[in-house]
């Protein structure tokens, strides 16, 4: 029984060395924070792309400066690119029509928990005649993309579609975060930039960390958002309800009440009207429930707006 046992664990461990991906840092080829890495990354990835076996491409943690380039495919076996740090994007203009593409690359992930910011105007210029302009990052199909950030893109487009995410049904979008992307359409093939998310799984939740006298106003600027959000899908009527203590809960009597009471105040400043739903918060604290109504006049659960009761003792720079 000794003998078959281990026979099973040698067997599982050569399967793991098989499978293991091939790392490819980009510190390797002479990538570092605060340099321009677009030379490393493409000698990274081209390294890894001729892999046989899965491979991985990693940016570290840090801040970069990225050029535009683009990843040519096929690759011999799949892919990912890991990317944990902040890739900004580089001010020089360039004739390159886009900042970041993925092109005929089956089998690719990006992944990492990173941002690529694309810092406004400075680094994507306006369009107009004869003016200069990049366009979004370009990801085709089959590709994966989880936990990454693209975000404070801003300017004009010269293409109708500003933002492309089309993920295969096999390899699914998730925790897609696009945040402060405001591009101007300049062309005539349509009326507006439109975005395009195929397969795509946003993020569907976020967290504000402030102080206890900031928290009405964030709540107002989120019910704001909702609202706008909500409007924009035709969604003009829904049914609003404070949620309180529950019986089972964490968290003092004080810290409750001032959660609560900013709740109440930011739904009361935005004159919303409001049930109030009793025990109906999560244990860790109150919150406010929006319901949509659909075509046959079934309420559904849409957004929630929560204040935690928890303390997380944070630090915190300010400027006065």
């Amino acid at each position: 029984m000794g003998k078959l046992n281990m026979a099973a664990t040698l067997l599982m461990l050569m399967f793991v060395s098989i499978v293991e991906a091939q790392v490819f840092d980009i510190g390797k080829y002479g990538g570092a924070p605060n340099s321009d890495i677009a030379q490393a990354l493409i000698s990274a990835y081209k390294e890894a792309c001729a892999s046989t076996t899965p491979s991985k491409v990693v940016v570290p943690k840090g801040t970069y400066n990225l050029s535009p380039v683009t990843f040519e495919g096929p690759c011999k076996a799949p892919i990912e690119f890991q990317i944990q740090g902040t890739l900004i994007a580089a001010t020089e203009k360039t004739t390159e029509p886009s900042w970041v593409s993925f092109n005929h690359i089956d089998k690719l992930t990006v992944s990492g928990g990173g941002v690529f910011d694309g810092l406004g105007p400075k680094a994507w210029g306006t369009c107009g005649r004869n003016a200069y302009c990049k366009n979004l990052p370009i990801v085709p199909s089959k590709v994966k993309i989880s936990g990454v950030t693209f975000k404070n893109i801003k300017g004009t487009s010269s293409t109708p579609i500003a933002v492309k995410l089309a993920c295969s049904s096999g390899f699914p979008c998730q925790g897609v975060e696009i945040a402060d992307i405001d591009l101007t359409y300049t062309g005539k093939e349509a009326p507006a930039a439109l975005s395009q998310c195929i397969n795509v799984q946003p993020k569907d939740d976020a967290h504000i960390f402030c102080l206890e006298d900031q928290i009405k106003n964030e709540i107002r600027g989120v019910l704001d958002l909702t609202e706008e959000i909500l409007l924009k899908f035709g969604f003009d009527k829904y049914e609003v309800n404070l949620s309180t203590r529950p019986e089972k809960s964490v968290g003092g009597d004080d810290i409750w009440e001032k959660a609560t009471s900013a709740l109440r105040d930011a739904l009361e400043d935005k004159d919303w009207s409001y049930q109030i739903d009793e025990g109906g918060g999560a244990f860790y604290g109150p919150k406010i429930d929006l319901k949509i109504e659909d075509a046959l006049g079934r309420k559904w659960q849409c957004s929630t707006i929560q204040a935690s009761s928890s303390s997380f003792e944070l630090d915190f720079e300010a400027e006065f």
